[in-house]
This record gives C-alpha cells, structure tokens and sequence, in this order.
C-alpha cells in the first residue's frame, strides 16, 4: 500500500509539473503567433520580427537580430512637423540580447506618402539612427524600410 502512495504521488507530481511546462510553452507559441499574424491592410502598426539587415549590400544581420520584434505602436508621445509621433520599442527574446532592444518614435504617414521619420533606433548594438524611412515594400505580411543605404526586412 505504502508503494502505491508512493507512486500515485510521483504519478501527480509529474502530471502537475508537465502541465506548468505546457502552460509556458502555450504562452511562448502564442507570442510568437501574434508576431506572425497578418493584418487586415498592409499597416505600420503591430510587430514586426526583423528578418534580415544589411549596410551598402553587406549581410550585418546576426542570432540576436534574428530575435528582435519591432513594436510598432499607436501610443502617441507628440508631435513632429503636424503629424502625430507614436512610440516604437524593440526588444529581442533572449534575455542575453537585451541590447539589441531600443525605445524610439516615429511619426504617422499620410495618405499617399511612403516615407515616415523615425528616432533613435538600432540594430544590434550598433549606432542609433534618426531619419526619414522608406518604405520600399509594405503588404500584411512583409515589409522592407531603407534608410540611405541601410535596409531593414520584417515579417509578422
């Protein structure tokens, strides 16, 4: 009797345990899957995973970029040149890549327009970058932004 006490314990302990894992993992594929996510209308607005990154044709795009999501929000902070300034936070998943993350703003586009200025942000550790960026391709899924000759790749 007392090895059956014994292994209904081991028994409800494993199951207890399994289910706080699958709980995490849940949570982890569900973040994930908001990034990918398409919208509705091609938009700026939402997450973005960065996909590739390159300076004047070279590949500069590494495992922490690879983990970085651009947060595209629609929390206004002010104004710039009569548009609205909206926060933009990057952040990557792996807490060793904490650096690659950064808090910038950039401003609304205007009907027809396919550029927007952005603040101080980053790739990787690399220089902040403040400018006008174009948007060089933009569906629900996909987007490319340049600036000069810097190009930035995303998907949902």
């Amino acid at each position: 009797m007392k090895n059956m006490k014994i292994l209904l314990s081991l028994f409800i302990g494993a199951f207890l345990f399994g289910c706080d894992q699958t709980d995490a993992a849940v949570e982890a594929q569900e973040e994930k899957q908001e990034v990918s996510n398409a919208t509705a209308e091609p938009t700026l607005f939402g997450k973005w995973r960065l996909t590739n990154f390159e300076i004047d044709g070279k590949l500069k795009f590494d495992e922490c970029d690879a983990q970085t999501v651009w947060n595209f929000t629609d929390e206004v902070t002010g104004m710039h040149e009569g548009k609205k300034l909206y926060v933009l936070e990057a952040k990557a998943e792996d807490p060793s890549c904490r650096l690659y993350g950064f808090t910038a703003e950039w401003d609304e586009l205007s009907e027809g327009e396919n550029s927007f200025f952005v603040s101080n942000f980053k790739v990787g550790k690399g220089t902040n970058k403040s400018g006008n960026a174009q948007i060089e391709k933009l569906t629900t899924t996909h987007m490319v932004l340049s600036l000069g000759t810097w190009v930035y790749s995303f998907e949902r």
